[in-house]
């Protein structure tokens, strides 16, 4: 949360100024426990922007989701070609 100045980085991407309040797993937790603690995995975001990242009712990633696993991807895939 430091590292972003305690700020939404959903909202800062549309121009907005928000508190976040909580960190999201860009890749999630349950499907890759080994991510829990990279930095690079996690995203600081507000209630309200950690609620687009993925429907709440199947828990599959939305297309917000989506959006930052793709930043994210070259990470992802460094860390996993490192571990082979």
């Amino acid at each position: 949360m430091r590292k972003y100045n305690y700020e939404d980085q959903e909202a800062k991407r549309y121009g907005r100024i928000v508190q976040a309040t909580m960190i999201h797993h860009i890749y999630p937790l349950a499907d890759y426990p080994m991510l829990a603690l990279q930095t690079w995995n996690l995203l600081p975001l507000s209630a309200a922007s950690h609620n687009k990242m993925h429907d709440r009712l199947t828990d599959e990633v939305t297309g917000a989701g989506l959006y930052w696993q793709q930043k994210r991807r070259r990470d992802f895939e460094k860390f996993f070609s490192e571990k082979n």
